[in-house]
C-alpha cells in the first residue's frame, strides 16, 4: 500500500462516551452523528 500509515486514534474515557452520546442523540445533526462515529470507528481500527 502506498502513501503514509494512518496514526491509531486513541480516545479517552471521556471522550468516547461523549462521542458515543451524541451518536444516539436525535436531535443531534446528521453531519455531526456521522462524523461521530466515523471517529469511533476510527478508534476502534477500521
Amino acid at each position: 500500500m502506498r502513501g503514509r500509515q494512518a496514526e491509531a486514534v486513541v480516545l479517552s474515557e471521556e471522550e468516547r462516551s461523549f462521542l458515543e452520546a451524541q451518536v444516539r442523540r436525535h436531535k443531534a445533526p446528521r453531519s455531526l452523528s456521522d462524523r461521530c462515529r466515523m471517529v469511533l470507528l476510527c478508534a476502534q481500527g477500521l
